[in-house]
């Protein structure tokens, strides 16, 4: 494809991108928040031929050539984002990276009952001093406060 024909931007520096080039808005009845029942009648957005269009996610056999490879990711997204409030009402969010241990199967660490420690990314981190947080939910009728 000839320089510039694309509809995307020339390719640019990474120096030269500001995180205002990312923001827009995007309305909230645009977000899937819940799979649809048929999950094959999810939206496939298709690029070809420098034109954007759409379809449903079964007919992606159409689309594909001959001897596409496809590659399935089954992965589940682990809700990792954790609201805390402080006293004085400031929010601080801690994005829960991995655990601190050598523990390398998810699985073992979201079984575990008790104490167990993560490496975080903290939004606020500022405003927090040395106030110790909880944020108090229910797991299966069960109260659970956690801390930070």
């Amino acid at each position: 494809m000839a320089a510039g024909s694309s509809c995307f931007p020339e390719i640019m520096h990474p120096r030269d991108l500001s995180i205002k080039d990312f923001s827009y808005q995007l309305p909230d009845d645009k977000i899937a928040t819940l799979p649809l029942q048929n999950r094959d009648a999810s939206k496939l957005l298709i690029y070809k031929n420098n034109k954007i269009s759409e379809d449903i996610f079964s007919n992606l056999q159409g689309y594909l050539p001959p001897g596409s490879l496809l590659v399935f990711n089954d992965t589940k997204v682990i809700n990792a984002r954790i609201l805390f409030t402080k006293t004085t009402g400031a929010a601080i969010e801690v994005f829960c990276l991995e655990p601190a241990d050598d523990i390398t199967e998810y699985q073992t660490v979201l079984g575990t009952t008790g104490a167990i420690a993560y490496k975080c990314f903290v939004g606020g981190a500022s405003k927090w001093k040395n106030e110790t947080l909880q944020n108090k939910f229910l797991i299966a009728g069960q109260e659970t406060v956690l801390h930070a």
